[in-house]
């Protein structure tokens, strides 16, 4: 399981820096332009891994994501 868990952080959360990187630099009103992207790339992180497949670990990515804000 843990393998499965470093795959899976490699793969998925890593991929989401290409979304999250350009929040840094936002003017806050613009932030919501980009807000689809990543909800849509976090929907296919819960369809697609094998980790992060279940409701309790998608919402720790999406309270990961809104703690970031």
């Amino acid at each position: 399981m843990v393998h499965i868990l470093s795959q899976d952080n490699v793969k998925y959360l890593y991929g989401l820096e290409k979304f999250t990187q350009p929040l840094y630099r936002l003017d806050p009103t613009k932030i919501g332009d980009y807000l689809p992207a990543l909800m849509y790339a976090i929907s296919m992180i819960y369809a697609t891994s094998r980790f992060f497949n279940t409701r309790r670990m998608v919402t720790a990515v999406y309270v990961k994501v809104c703690m970031f804000f």
